[in-house]
């Protein structure tokens, strides 16, 4: 049978980022299959270098062409989350992010847990939780 709606193929390009602020939020989101934890862009905002490159739900697949795995379905969303963050915050710049364009391949969530990360200088600091609804954890850089 012919499909009405037929599902896009994954599409995966690079970005590459110079020193300061990425203008991205990024999320954790389970996908339908399996309900894996995926770490995809929830925000782009203005002063990203990339605004119209990178689109919201793409999913974030390497750091500087370092795999970003996604975590087990029953894995520790806030860990995985900050271990991505973390990467982020100490990958030499220039830095080369790969991401997917997929955005059928998510579910939606309801956890009610936003982190938002402020860079001041090179440290960052602390982070505060607001809430938010569709991603299951979230993070700007």
């Amino acid at each position: 049978p012919i499909r009405d709606d037929p599902e896009p193929r994954p599409r995966r390009y690079d970005v590459t980022f110079p020193e300061g602020s990425m203008g991205l939020g990024i999320s954790v989101m389970r996908d339908k299959a399996k309900g894996a934890l995926h770490v995809i862009v929830d925000n782009v905002l203005e002063h990203c270098p990339h605004k119209t490159a990178v689109s919201t739900l793409d999913e974030l697949a390497a750091i500087g062409g370092v795999a970003v795995r996604p975590a087990s379905s029953d894995g520790d969303a806030h860990a995985h989350l900050d271990a991505v963050l973390d990467r982020l915050r100490r990958a030499r710049r220039p830095v080369t992010l790969t991401l997917i364009r997929n955005d059928k391949r998510y579910l939606q969530s309801n956890l009610s847990n936003k982190r938002v990360v402020e860079e001041k200088d090179d440290a960052p600091a602390l982070a505060s939780r607001v809430p938010c609804l569709p991603p299951v954890l979230a993070g700007l850089l």
